[in-house]
């Protein structure tokens, strides 16, 4: 099923949410989660995890490691990249 950049937005902003225990509306989508320190490196784990087990992804390292990946916009940006290029 292919996803809309606004879905998967709301995705990643519900789970991001619940793990750094904000309230949904409190994330800026374009804030650095990590320069922010709401996102460690446990955590980021988890993030890589969800976004791999919930779009049906392999992310690879330079996924990871793409200068926009650490925002919610970014991370969306970049999920989006990964599932038209499979199809």
């Amino acid at each position: 099923m292919s996803q809309t950049k606004n879905e998967i937005l709301k995705l990643l902003s519900q789970y991001i949410s619940m793990l750094c225990d904000l309230h949904e509306n409190e994330i800026d989508f374009n804030l650095d989660l990590i320069e922010e320190r709401l996102v460690d490196s446990i955590k980021a784990n988890d993030v890589l995890a969800y976004i791999e087990e919930t779009f049906n992804l392999a992310l690879e390292e330079e996924h990871i490691f793409d200068r926009r990946f650490v925002s919610i916009n970014g991370m969306a940006e970049v999920i989006m990249e990964i599932l038209s290029n499979k199809s």
